[in-house]
């Protein structure tokens, strides 16, 4: 995996953004992505890439793990 992607954690409810009258904190989760799915992710955007993980089942904490790709 050679680039990186920031994507929401929604799956962990406790990280929903922090929200006060003078800022926003939102959290972000890093995942490991290959060539290809960096290029699959520009070309149709991160919704689309995250259900395509859901869809495949991708353990995305697995740095060693083949692209979905």
């Amino acid at each position: 995996m050679e680039h990186v992607a920031l994507l929401t954690p929604v799956f962990w409810e406790k990280y929903e953004p922090l929200v006060t009258a003078r800022t926003c904190v939102a959290w972000l989760l890093a995942v490991p992505i290959s060539e290809a799915e960096r290029m699959y992710l520009a070309k149709y955007g991160v919704d689309r890439f995250d259900q395509m993980l859901g869809e495949q089942g991708v353990d995305i904490m697995d740095e060693g793990r083949s692209s979905a790709v």
